[in-house]
């Protein structure tokens, strides 16, 4: 069992953001996740939107990963071992669906209900999910695991993030049109996992070959939100036990 524990996977989360970890699922783990992933019947709409909302509820089975040691030895030495997992998304960047984003943060959750508190604002609806953009604290305290199924390089839409950028807090649109920090181009093999903080800066642009680009996304957290406002892959994982 691969263990990541070590200081320096520790140190570049805190200091770069981000940290990427060579070695970790195997060819044949990747293949059982992506015929878990075929399971699901895309309507024509959904798939040209390149991806699934709501994972672990569309796919059950997929909702152990999150729970694998090998995730929580990721994890841990980062929010500790109580982290737990908030949200999951599916990415598949292809010829039928094929976008770029410019630079921004992650800085929207999912919860189970609406309920105004303080520190919490610009409410929206996915998929019928409630998202709201909590208080900087909660973001700080979140990780981002992206387990990637195919290699991910300049060609295919691999994420260029801007090292160190989440010490800085929540940037602004201003702040971010007047960028001059250098870049860096996070080429992923397949199997390998990008682990990154929400609040770095992170983009990416279209692909020009006609490849895949699929990655599970799931996000933690290790702290409850103020009552009575529940995150929403937690409070739905209670309903379920």
């Amino acid at each position: 069992m691969l263990n990541f524990s070590n200081h320096k996977y520790s140190q570049d989360i805190a200091q770069h953001g981000f940290a990427l970890a060579q070695g970790v699922f195997s060819p044949a783990q990747v293949s059982s996740y992506l015929d878990l992933l075929k399971t699901v019947a895309f309507s024509e709409k959904s798939s040209s939107k390149g991806g699934i909302r709501n994972l672990f509820k569309k796919i059950p089975e997929l909702s152990a990963l999150a729970d694998s040691e090998t995730i929580k030895n990721l994890v841990s030495p980062i929010l500790g071992d109580q982290a737990f997992p908030v949200r999951a998304i599916f990415f598949d960047k292809m010829p039928e669906a094929n976008w770029g984003v410019a630079w921004h943060q992650d800085v929207n959750i999912a919860v189970v209900n609406k309920v105004e508190q303080p520190g919490f604002c610009a409410w929206s609806v996915k998929e019928g999910v409630y998202h709201v953009q909590p208080p900087l604290t909660i973001l700080q305290n979140m990780l981002t695991v992206r387990l990637h199924l195919d290699r991910a390089d300049a060609q295919n839409g691999a994420l260029w993030v801007v090292p160190g950028s989440h010490q800085q807090g929540r940037w602004s649109e201003l702040q971010i049109a007047q960028l001059t920090s250098p870049a860096h181009l996070c080429c992923v093999e397949a199997g390998e996992v990008l682990v990154m903080r929400p609040l770095l800066l992170h983009r990416s642009y279209k692909s020009t070959q006609p490849e895949h680009r699929r990655v599970i996304h799931i996000e933690f957290a290790n702290q409850t939100l103020p009552a009575p406002l529940q995150w929403y892959e937690q409070s739905r994982n209670l309903v379920e036990l």
